[in-house]
C-alpha cells in the first residue's frame, strides 16, 4: 500500500548546501495568488544560509540538490541557486521579520517554470495547518508527526531522496515556551521565551534543520457512528524544524551537551507570514 506521505514528501523536500558546504533541508511550497500565475518557494531555516544576518545578505548563491527524471530514470543533480535577481539588485529570499524566528523563503519560481525533468511535487498553502486549522482538527501533544529532511546529508543511492523520521508532538503548537536556560550567580533563573515555536520529540540531528513537520495522516473506523471514517486524511505542515534542543551534563572537567531528543519547530503561520513578504 502506497504512503501518503512517502508519495508527496519524497518530491517536497530537498537538500540545501550554503557556500561553506554546510548541508541542511528545504521544502518547496507553492502559492496561487488572485489574478496572478503560481509562484513557488523554497522554505529553510535562517541559519541554512548562514547564522548572522548581515552575512546572510553578502551571499550570492547556494546549491540545491534535487532530483530529476532522465530518460525515465530518476537520479540527484545539483543546481546552483543565485540569491540575486540578474540584475543583481535584489535578493530571491525573504525573512521572517522577527529575528528569533528561524525561518526564511527563497522565490524558485524561474527553476520550477525553467526545469521541466525536475521531480516536483510543491505543498501548497492548503497543506499549511495555521492556528484554527490546529483547533478544527484537535491538533495535541502526543499526535505523530513525521519530519522529512537530511540527517547528517545522508541521501539514497544515486538519487536526492530524504530520510523519513517519525516523532510526536511534545508541546501545544499555539502556546508560548518558557525554558530554562541559566541560573545566574545570584541564583536566578534565566528563562528564554519562545511565542511562535513548539517541540517535538523525535531525535532530529544536523541537517534536519529547515525539515518540514507533518501531521501523520491516519483513518480511523467509528464503531459509534455507523463506522464512519475520520481522521486526517492529508499531511497537514505544522511547522519548520529550526534547532535541536541538548541538555547538559555535569561531568568532573565541567559541562558537555548531550541529545535531549528534543527539536524546536516555528508553526505553518510563520511560513504564511514569509512567504507573504514577496506579496
Amino acid at each position: 500500500m502506497a504512503s501518503i506521505v512517502s508519495d508527496m514528501w519524497s518530491h517536497v523536500t530537498v537538500l540545501i548546501e550554503n557556500e561553506w558546504a554546510e548541508k541542511g533541508t528545504g521544502f518547496f511550497v507553492s502559492r496561487d495568488p488572485t489574478n496572478s500565475r503560481r509562484k513557488y518557494f523554497v522554505v529553510t531555516a535562517k541559519h541554512n544560509l548562514y547564522n548572522e544576518a548581515w552575512q546572510r545578505s553578502d551571499l550570492s548563491e547556494v546549491h540545491l540538490h534535487v532530483n530529476v527524471k532522465t530518460n525515465g530514470q530518476i537520479i540527484g543533480e545539483q543546481i546552483t541557486l543565485p540569491l540575486t535577481h540578474e540584475n543583481g539588485e535584489h535578493h530571491i529570499w525573504q525573512e521572517h521579520p522577527e529575528q528569533d524566528v528561524d525561518v526564511v523563503a527563497l522565490d524558485v519560481t524561474h527553476l520550477i517554470d525553467e526545469r521541466e525533468d525536475l521531480e516536483y511535487k510543491g505543498a501548497s498553502y492548503e497543506n499549511l495547518a495555521d492556528a484554527n486549522r490546529i483547533k478544527e482538527e484537535q491538533i495535541l501533544p502526543g499526535d505523530d508527526v513525521v519530519v522529512v529532511g537530511y540527517p547528517k546529508g545522508i541521501r539514497q543511492g544515486d538519487t536526492n531522496y530524504p530520510v523519513f523520521r517519525q516523532g510526536m508532538l511534545a508541546t501545544r503548537i499555539e502556546e508560548e515556551l518558557h525554558e530554562d536556560i541559566a541560573v545566574n550567580p545570584h541564583g536566578t533563573t534565566v528563562y528564554n521565551h519562545t511565542p511562535r515555536g513548539f517541540l517535538i520529540d523525535g531525535a532530529i540531528i544536523k541537517g534536519l534543520s529547515g525539515s518540514p513537520v507533518i501531521l501523520k495522516p491516519f483513518l480511523q473506523l467509528s464503531t459509534e457512528e455507523d463506522d464512519m471514517i475520520f481522521g486526517h486524511a492529508n499531511p497537514l505542515i505544522l511547522g519548520v524544524i529550526a534547532q535541536t534542543r541538548d541538555a547538559p551534563r555535569v561531568t568532573p572537567t565541567g559541562h558537555i551537551e548531550s541529545h535531549a531528543g528534543l527539536a524546536l519547530a516555528f508553526d505553518a503561520d510563520t511560513i504564511r507570514e514569509t512567504v507573504e513578504l514577496f506579496f
